[in-house]
């Protein structure tokens, strides 16, 4: 589950510093 929650990590960080 450790993989899943990194991924969701990764995609959460995208989503915030995308600008827009």
């Amino acid at each position: 589950m450790l993989v899943l929650v990194a991924a969701a990590a990764l995609l959460l960080e995208r989503w915030l510093f995308d600008p827009g």
